[in-house]
């Protein structure tokens, strides 16, 4: 009987597959953003579950965003980590599934969409999620 795949040897394959999604998303979103809303493929608005501000804590050195992608299980997200200037420095992407999970951080192209996608879409909420996090302290 063949044991289960560990997160760690799906990971990358699943950083692929979600990468290529965001990448088909994101391109038909900036081809023509006016007329997007009434075309009848999946919308980029629908893709992501959940965006918020994770404030470092016991677990997470770093403070980081989350832009969930799918919950149970599996669940998978990616992380993005900025300076105080919200720009960019790292995006790791995570693959979870019951009591186990992996990453893999994203590098040269991967790491360049991400960071126009950042920019392009996520980070205009940036402030409200980070204000909304430190309010709940």
């Amino acid at each position: 009987m063949d044991e289960k795949k560990k997160c760690k040897d799906l990971v990358r394959n699943e950083f692929r597959k979600e990468i290529r999604a965001l990448k088909h998303l994101w391109t038909t979103y900036c081809r023509d953003p006016e007329k997007y809303d009434e075309q009848e493929e999946a919308k980029l608005d629908e893709y992501g579950l959940w965006f918020d501000y994770h404030e470092p804590d016991e677990n997470h050195k770093e403070g980081y965003f989350c832009y969930l992608i799918s919950t149970g299980g599996p669940s998978d997200e990616f992380r993005f980590f900025v300076n105080l200037d919200f720009s960019l420095y790292k995006v790791e992407y995570w693959y979870m599934d019951w009591f186990d999970g992996a990453k893999v951080e994203a590098q040269g192209k991967d790491f360049e969409f991400l960071d126009e996608f950042w920019d392009g879409y996520l980070r205009e909420w940036a402030d409200q999620k980070m204000k909304e996090a430190t309010e709940r302290r």
